[in-house]
């Protein structure tokens, strides 16, 4: 190598997980890459980060535009590319700090304003992405963005707003799948259920169509009261037990009232977790078949265990139907799951906790842990949350843990059954 410093960087990435986050920041002097050396220019880096990114493999791509930025201080381009491929992975707590960046460099800049919102969206912060895609709204009425908007509104309850908006985007892009998915479920979940079937049933012959999307059409049928075609639709995806939940979750659902309640009870599209927010990519340990302790520092690299989801909120459903994860306080209850573990409850003496992943973000890991324990109440909703801060090489983190649990044997359980529905889950001593 002589007397150039490289920086050697090997990121593995299955689709959906994200792997090695923030590997190459500080890294100076040429990039050797798997196919490669990469000369050390912004425009090669560029470059190459796009072609990775569109190849399909955009958590490869996030250490060139980390690096670009840093060749580049004065421009907005490296950092809109990384919070569009750190929004791609859900990674919204990182995302927002580049989205942060590139809005200060370049404030009327409309892909900037637009990621912002998207990752304001994602964790949680409607008020804040509201005021973004305004203001994106204000320099070029995008179809997108009025979907951003309809995002927002409907996670802060305003259902007429966001319906308005989905609307407005639909006037320029009348087969765009995510503005007719997301306006039929909005309506759906408003209560008029003919025009939101019928507007569901138009998005399942749209090109792009996935099993979400004729799941979503399952939950309009249900919450119409047609159970029946509820059930037809959730069996061309699901196991009987899951139709029978999800039928039960239906129920419950049309015994609520209020719509900003009933969209996190669902669960957004591009944002995480309850009801209308997408889950944000969190560093976890890779699943594996049997639980085990908690390491001392969480693995370098280890990919994540989020929930698929797409690109940005414009060629997505804006909820997804899933079980109902803890008990909703309603006139009746969804059925309930058939495994359960051992008490729970608070016990006194050494206490141990389960580990179900960490990130760099300390909201961010308080709505991890909101979206798990909601994907899973019935294991994890007498747990309390702790978030243990550490400091590795790569950052803070904070370890999402869930307690108290009275021994080993519980702890494993616990994580056994997570395990067996595909979440990541350590065992943490006392």
């Amino acid at each position: 190598m002589d007397n150039v410093q490289k920086c050697r960087w090997t990121v593995s990435y299955r689709r959906g997980l994200v792997a090695g986050l923030l590997l190459l920041a500080a890294c100076g002097g040429p990039i050797e890459t798997e196919k490669g050396e990469i000369n050390e220019d912004s425009a090669s880096l560029m470059r190459v980060a796009e072609t990775t990114r569109t190849a399909g493999d955009p958590a490869s791509a996030i250490p060139l535009y980390q690096r670009a930025a840093k060749l580049l201080p004065e421009s907005a381009e490296p950092l809109i590319g990384l919070g569009e491929t750190l929004n791609e992975l859900r990674a919204y707590g990182e995302a927002s700090e580049a989205w942060s960046r590139a809005v200060a460099l370049a404030p009327k800049n409309v892909a900037a304003l637009k990621g912002y919102g998207t990752a304001l969206t994602g964790l949680n912060q409607p008020h804040l992405a509201l005021v973004k895609f305004q203001a994106a709204l204000a320099l070029a009425p995008e179809p997108g963005i009025y979907n951003g908007l309809g995002v927002a509104y409907d996670m802060l309850g305003e259902a007429s707003q966001a319906q308005a908006s989905y609307r407005s985007g639909l006037q320029g892009a009348p087969d765009d799948l995510g503005l007719v998915n997301n306006l039929g479920l909005s309506l759906a979940l408003s209560g008029q259920h003919a025009e939101a079937i019928a507007l569901l049933e138009r998005a399942v012959t749209l090109p792009g169509v996935t099993v979400r999307h004729r799941q979503n059409l399952a939950l309009a049928y249900g919450l119409s009261g047609n159970a029946e075609r509820a059930a037809r639709l959730a069996r061309l995806d699901l196991d009987e037990q899951r139709v029978r939940q999800n039928l039960g979750y239906y129920q419950v659902l049309r015994s609520m009232t209020d719509h900003a309640a009933k969209v996190a009870a669902v669960g957004s599209l591009g944002t995480p977790g309850v009801l209308a927010k997408p889950a944000e990519t969190s560093i976890l340990p890779r699943r594996r078949s049997a639980p085990r302790q908690a390491d001392a520092q969480p693995k370098a690299g280890a990919p994540g265990g989020a929930v698929v989801a797409g690109a940005g909120l414009a060629a997505e459903p804006l909820i997804t139907p899933r079980p109902p994860a803890a008990p909703i306080t309603t006139a009746s209850a969804p059925p309930q799951p058939l495994i359960r573990p051992a008490s729970l409850a608070p016990v006194s003496g050494s206490i141990w906790r389960v580990q179900i992943g960490a990130l760099s973000n300390r909201n961010g890991a308080r709505a991890e842990w909101d979206r798990v324990r909601e994907l899973h109440g019935d294991l994890l909703g007498p747990l309390d949350l702790r978030l243990q801060q550490t400091t590795l090489e790569r950052g803070t983190f904070y370890r999402i843990q869930g307690g108290p649990l009275a021994n080993l044997e519980q702890a494993q359980s616990l994580c056994a059954t997570l395990e067996s529905r595909d979440q990541s889950c350590l065992v943490v001593r006392p």
